[in-house]
């Protein structure tokens, strides 16, 4: 599930339905607990978010995305990730297609001395 928002409350009630506690279910005659299938929740931070919590609680940004990323991680969710990071491995993949696709079209890297 994807969920997109900037809504703390709507945040605060998919972190809460993920930390449901398990359903019960009657087997036969016998309750057994079975485990829900519960959703994987990743929460991305952009670089702006994370300067007015740091300028706000008057710590530096790294030290901020470490102590949201352990909340946030208490209350259930699976990665905190930083925008610029998914910013940087799309720079990262683009350089690489360009610089395959270039080499294909001119005939390899080995006259590059690549390769």
């Amino acid at each position: 599930m994807l969920l997109e928002t900037q809504s703390t409350e709507e945040l605060v009630r998919k972190l809460d339905e993920a930390a449901a506690p398990e359903d019960l279910i009657d087997q036969g005659g016998a309750s057994a607990t079975v485990p829900p299938k519960r959703p994987v929740i990743v929460v991305s931070v952009s670089a702006q978010s994370r300067a007015a919590l740091s300028a706000f609680y008057g710590l530096g940004p790294t030290e901020t995305l470490a102590r949201l990323s352990a909340w946030l991680r208490g209350r259930g969710v699976a990665a905190v990730l930083d925008v610029c990071d998914g910013r940087d491995l799309a720079l990262i993949e683009t350089a690489t297609e360009f610089v395959q696709r270039y080499a294909w079209r001119s005939g390899g890297l080995e006259k590059y001395g690549v390769g």
